[in-house]
This record gives structure tokens, C-alpha cells and sequence, in this order.
């Protein structure tokens, strides 16, 4: 328990992070255009870190769950958070406010640092595992 909430800190701290540096390449690239895409991207990040957040609530509900129940309680919250997501793609598309790019980056963050992680500890396992044993 006190690990997985350890992982769903770092993977929130990490992913506003990483949102911060998106922002920071958005200001530089759009100027003056630049509001839409942060908004879109502060969205899409909420949403994303929501999503995150969510995912590991079925997950430990569904634990306790017998098999039949759990696929089916994971099934249908999959589906929500699929259609959160859809619903908010649609409201970055149809709001010229939000810039659908900054909502897509936004909700790609938290991904993105998943992937990394895991990409650097792989990394840094294969560096161990390929070092040399003194003798």
C-alpha cells in the first residue's frame, strides 16, 4: 500500500514536471499564441494525472474482487476513463480556447514518464548486470 502510493506520488510530481517543461517549449515556439496551448495542456495534464489516479483506485479495488466480478468492474471503468478522455479531445477540438496539441501533450505526460522510468531502469539494470564481477 504505502509503495503504491509512493509510485502515484512520484508518477504526479514527475508528470507536472515534465507538463512544466512542455509549457516552457510551448512559450517558445507559439510567442504571443501561446495561452490556448498552455491551457489545453494544464487540460489535458489534469485529466491525464485524474486518469492515472484512477487507474490505480480499480485496481486496488479489483484486487479484493473475485475474478468474474473484477473483469467486469475493470472493464467498465476502463470504459469511462476511455470516454473522459474522448469527451475531452472533443471539448479541446470544438473550444477555440483550448488547443487540441496542448491537450494531446498534456494527456501524453503522464505516459511519457512511465515509459522513461522504465526505460532508465532497464537501462541502469543492464548496466549492473553487464559489469564485470571482481575478482
Amino acid at each position: 500500500m504505502q509503495n503504491h502510493r509512493a509510485l502515484l506520488k512520484a508518477v504526479t510530481l514527475r508528470s507536472l514536471m515534465l507538463s512544466a517543461v512542455f509549457a516552457i517549449i510551448f512559450l517558445i515556439l507559439f510567442r504571443s499564441g501561446a495561452p490556448p496551448y498552455l491551457l489545453g495542456l494544464v487540460f489535458g495534464s489534469f485529466l491525464g494525472i485524474l486518469n492515472f489516479r484512477q487507474l490505480g483506485a480499480t485496481i486496488e479495488k479489483a484486487v479484493a474482487m473475485p475474478p468474474a466480478k473484477a473483469q467486469s468492474y475493470v472493464t467498465v471503468h476502463y470504459f469511462i476513463r476511455f470516454s473522459l478522455v474522448a469527451v475531452a479531445i472533443l471539448v479541446s477540438i470544438l473550444s477555440e480556447q483550448i488547443q487540441v496539441l496542448g491537450t494531446v501533450a498534456g494527456l501524453l505526460t503522464v505516459k511519457l514518464v512511465i515509459y522513461m522510468t522504465q526505460l532508465l531502469s532497464a537501462s541502469s539494470k543492464s548496466m549492473n548486470i553487464s559489469k564485470r564481477k571482481e575478482e
